[in-house]
């Protein structure tokens, strides 16, 4: 089986669930109503992250793309099953703890995109890729986002 740009964007639709599932559990492990609203806020988010690697994985649906080599992509998959298995330590415990983990979450999950970006190269052209350029818009938006959230907890 090859993979593609869209095996990569059905990853990062895995590292959303993830974090998806924390706010979850953080909810049901932490019996903090006050931290409701905030946590509903992070899972719109998601959500609207999801949606918006859906919309990139219907934009190349017709589009030829090009095949991630093998080892490169299993190597990705690793980092990805790795970093989706260590985030959650189960204590936050006010709004505070929740947006602090929330930014640091993301600039872990930005490290990561990036990480994953420069393993895609392996020669100069490899930049013109389709790959490459669905993670250039998917660094984007998290940078978009962190930026946000710095505002945000001020």
């Amino acid at each position: 089986m090859a993979y593609n740009a869209l095996d990569l964007i059905d990853k990062a639709i895995d590292i959303v669930n993830n974090k998806l599932n924390i706010y979850k559990r953080i909810l049901m492990e932490e019996d903090l109503n006050t931290m409701v609203l905030v946590r509903n806020a992070f899972i719109k988010e998601c959500e609207k992250s999801i949606l918006y690697y859906k919309e990139l994985e219907h934009k190349l649906q017709d589009k030829e793309l090009e095949e991630i080599d093998f080892v490169v992509y299993d190597k990705i998959s690793f980092l990805i099953n790795e970093f989706n298995g260590k985030h959650y330590n189960g204590k936050v415990k006010n709004i505070k703890e929740l947006k602090e983990f929330t930014l640091n979450y993301e600039k872990d999950t930005l490290a990561l995109l990036i990480d994953i970006q420069g393993r895609l190269i392996k020669k100069e052209s490899d930049i013109n890729s389709i790959a490459y350029e669905v993670l250039n818009k998917i660094i984007k938006k998290r940078k978009e986002y962190i930026g946000s959230l710095k505002e945000y907890i001020k």
